[in-house]
């Protein structure tokens, strides 16, 4: 392999490395931060939820608020101390949710998961009943459309990523271009050099040979 291709094929490699590389940190970086914004938003409605029966308890039976604070895309649960669990709160298109394992958590406990390759993030928020039992209501909601963008950012990072290859790898060759030139010059120089001079021992010892 001559010198050209060397430094063209370590260069590209080089390029194409850094350019993932850059564009995977990226899609990361948003990645993380949209879930994290997803978990304080559920998280924030696991609040008002604790909120809303702290203050209606005495005018609207619990249940009935359950079913009114339920999540479009996602359930809610109520987990009692000793492990049970009142009936779910969930939409028909969430059905399969309910069919999850649960268990009473005795601090406030967030995470994200996926069901059926759909992402939920889920919420435990210890509360005090109307009845004086600490329960947890654990909300769990979709955020499939947060994955759809995410699903459009990775399409696109692919498509910059291959666009840029383009004029990366064009500039690969270019640079080795340049960089082998003046070695190339120097070794034709040097080639040149050594003709004349073999030339000239030839044809002295050819006027030796005709003394």
């Amino acid at each position: 392999m001559s010198l050209r291709s060397k430094i063209y094929g370590y260069s590209s490699v080089l390029f194409a490395v850094l350019l993932i590389a850059v564009n995977l940190s990226v899609y990361i970086v948003f990645e993380r931060m949209s879930i994290d914004n997803e978990v304080n938003r559920v998280e924030a409605e696991a609040e008002s939820i604790v909120k809303g029966v702290r203050q209606s308890a005495g005018s609207i039976p619990p249940d009935d608020l359950l079913r009114a604070y339920a999540p479009v895309n996602g359930m809610l649960r109520i987990v009692n101390e000793d492990g049970t669990s009142s009936p779910v709160t969930t939409t028909a298109a969430s059905e399969q949710l309910s069919k999850l394992p649960y268990k009473y958590e005795s601090e406030k406990k967030s995470e994200y998961t996926q069901v059926e390759q759909i992402g939920y993030v889920w919420v435990s928020v210890p509360v005090i009943w109307p009845d004086g039992e600490v329960v947890n209501v654990q909300v769990t909601e979709s955020i499939a459309e947060t994955e759809n963008r995410l699903s459009v950012l990775r399409t696109v990072l692919v498509a910059v990523t291959i666009i840029a290859l383009i004029p990366a790898i064009i500039s690969s060759r270019i640079l080795a271009n340049r960089m082998t030139r003046p070695i190339q010059q120097m070794t034709r120089t040097m080639t040149d050099i050594q003709s004349r001079a073999n030339s000239s021992v030839f044809h002295w010892r050819k006027g030796l040979r005709m003394n």
